[in-house]
């Protein structure tokens, strides 16, 4: 906790590019933490608040993944900037400098798996990005950072309130269902299985969720869309 206030100081005190201002919004999650959740940059509500992810977004964000048996308080959650950006109009100049400090602060998380929120997050992990639906629900490692860490390209969640479609949020939910089998397994957390049986009417018979058999994350997509 000591070497991330020190990070958060220095942080703080950053004038490097014409987006900074004197309010910085951090991270916000424990540190160590196996899950890391990386968006954009704050709105206006999260600068006034000084935490990522509240408001709108947030309340969807935290609905998203509760559906998922993720909680907000298990993971950490921060932006690619730190700065509100004029019009929620961030620069590549701001993104490039604060990289670096996301880096750092990724470091100290050190997270097993790092979920990529929107184009942007994921145009600075991921190169040769060209839109975030080129490369959402796909893993790939994180080449910038010494321990190659496992990403995931998700939307990001405010897509689904500015007309991402009537399945965009079930597209997130089941992304993040491969977050969850690669971190806990089929089962539920502290019980990982590899794979289970089900009798579905809906799908017509039986299925093979896990190994060898469909995802949890297509069987949900499935099952949304057989509804």
């Amino acid at each position: 906790m000591e070497e991330w206030n020190q990070w958060a100081e220095k942080v703080k005190g950053c004038s490097k590019c014409g987006l900074c201002k004197p309010i910085k919004v951090l991270g916000i999650g424990p540190t160590p933490c196996d899950l890391a959740f990386v968006g954009e940059s704050p709105g206006e509500y999260e600068e006034k608040l000084g935490k990522p992810f509240v408001g709108k977004v947030g309340k969807l964000f935290t609905k998203i993944l509760l559906k998922v048996s993720f909680v907000r308080e298990d993971i950490y959650i921060t932006n690619v900037v730190k700065c509100h950006p004029p019009n929620n109009q961030t620069t590549m100049e701001a993104s490039q400098i604060c990289r670096g400090w996301l880096y750092e602060e990724l470091k100290m998380v050190n997270p097993k798996v790092i979920v990529l929120m929107g184009t942007f997050a994921a145009e600075a992990f991921i190169k040769d990005c060209s839109g975030i639906n080129s490369v959402r629900g796909n893993w790939y490692k994180c080449s910038d950072m010494e321990d190659y860490i496992n990403i995931l390209p998700i939307y990001h969640p405010g897509h689904v309130l500015h007309g991402g479609g009537d399945r965009a949020e079930d597209i997130i939910v089941s992304d993040l269902i491969k977050v969850r089998e690669f971190l806990w397994g089929v089962g539920v957390r502290g019980n990982p299985i590899k794979s289970v049986k089900i009798n579905s009417k809906l799908l017509g018979g039986e299925l093979l969720v896990g190994e060898n058999g469909i995802s949890l994350a297509d069987l949900w997509l499935n099952v949304k869309v057989n509804k």
